[in-house]
């Protein structure tokens, strides 16, 4: 029986040999880059038919095409190509070669992203510029208050600042909680800036409380909440914003309210000092929709000179 057998069984382990344009779809490279690279050396056929010239190839042939194409994708030369495949890297050091690349292009990608985002913040400025809703702004003093409060310096765009105070959110709410600590106010975000900067933020994180609250609460791995006295502000314009009023006034987003605002503090003869604070009456603190968010901004400002 298995002399029977063996002819078939033989049959069935050799190697198929496969026309180019098989191996050309099988590949998914051109015929003309296999060509190519049968002249550069890097890719030779497994044989060539010596009265056709037929050029063909084997399956066992396909992790060096790939190989190739993988380098070819790195930015190397076919020069450099040639050394690499003589060096004979083995399948785990080209996939090492290829994560290093991968994450290189999610970087230049990430960076594109948010080079985007100012491009189309800009672009909304301009419109808005051009037709601006009149903003609905009260001048007042604003009260000191007592809160627990961290204040951080954030380096990075404005998604890595996002996604670092929505990772801080949640570290705080786990601290209420386990220390059964009820806010007395809305969470409120206050900037500090002298001028703009596009990478960085100094804000500290503010959390109302009463006077129940007589020690600082420490945090995982953030810090300590240090328990103070928020200054008051002797000046300063507030406007009450919700998220659908984004359409009426031409805004994308909340994050362009405060430059909005600050052209109305200038147009009407204030001065911007260094601080603004941004209440979060309803928001992400509370898990609300974003059509649903309730914020108050206010800018600490002073008359003209």
């Amino acid at each position: 029986m298995s002399d029977f057998l063996s002819p078939f069984l033989t049959e069935r382990v050799e190697v198929k040999m496969l026309r180019i344009g098989e191996f050309s779809r099988l590949s998914q490279v051109t015929i003309k880059a296999l060509r190519y690279y049968d002249d550069m050396g890097l890719l030779k056929p497994a044989e060539i038919d010596s009265f056709t010239g037929y050029r063909y190839y084997s399956v066992e042939q396909l992790p060096q095409i790939h190989r190739i194409i993988a380098f070819k994708e790195l930015g190397l030369s076919l020069e450099q190509i040639a050394v690499m495949l003589d060096d004979d890297l083995s399948s785990e050091q080209i996939r090492d070669i290829l994560h290093e690349q991968q994450e290189q292009i999610k970087q230049r990608i990430q960076a594109e992203q948010s080079h985007l985002a100012q491009v189309e913040f800009r672009l909304r400025m301009i419109e808005m510029e051009n037709n601006m809703s009149p903003l609905e702004v009260i001048v007042k003093p604003i009260l000191a208050f007592r809160a627990l409060t961290l204040r951080m310096s954030i380096h990075g765009d404005s998604n890595h600042v996002r996604n670092t105070l929505l990772a801080f959110q949640r570290e705080v709410e786990h601290a209420l909680v386990q220390h059964s600590i009820k806010l007395a106010g809305p969470l409120t975000e206050i900037r500090y800036a002298e001028e703009f900067l596009a990478d960085y933020q100094d804000v500290e994180i503010v959390l109302p409380v009463d006077d129940g609250q007589t020690s600082d609460v420490p945090l995982e791995t953030a810090g300590i909440l240090k328990l103070i006295t928020v200054p008051a502000l002797s000046m300063a314009a507030t406007h009450i914003h919700r998220s659908t009023d984004a359409t009426r006034m031409d805004t994308g987003h909340i994050s362009e309210v405060m430059p909005v605002l600050q052209r109305w503090i200038v147009d009407n003869g204030y001065q911007l000092l260094g601080t603004h604070r941004t209440l979060h009456h309803i928001g992400p603190f509370q898990h609300a929709e974003y059509e649903d968010w309730l914020t108050e901004f206010q800018h600490e400002i002073a008359p003209l000179d």
